[in-house]
């Protein structure tokens, strides 16, 4: 009785397994991406809620309890600022 496997079925099994990691590592940057943006979305996100928490708990900046706000540059879209409106 024979216990091992064949040649054929050893072949079988890694061509599948390369079809499979292949098409994986061929979507990955467009993966990356969406990973990318989902996460910058939260952090925004968060931060929108944090200036919201901060309204209404009145947490005071300087001894002096004003509003809380997200600044968006329009032509520089790489950062933006939590501020609080004195």
């Amino acid at each position: 009785m024979n216990k091992g496997f064949t040649l054929l079925e050893v072949l079988i099994t890694l061509s599948i397994f390369v079809i499979v990691a292949s098409l994986i590592l061929a979507n990955y940057p467009e993966f990356q991406a969406g990973i990318s943006l989902k996460r910058t979305s939260q952090e925004i996100a968060l931060t929108i809620r944090e200036a919201q928490s901060y309204s209404l708990s009145v947490k005071g900046f300087q001894d002096e309890y004003k509003g809380y706000g997200v600044y968006f540059e329009k032509f520089n879209s790489n950062s933006y600022i939590l501020f609080s409106d004195l």
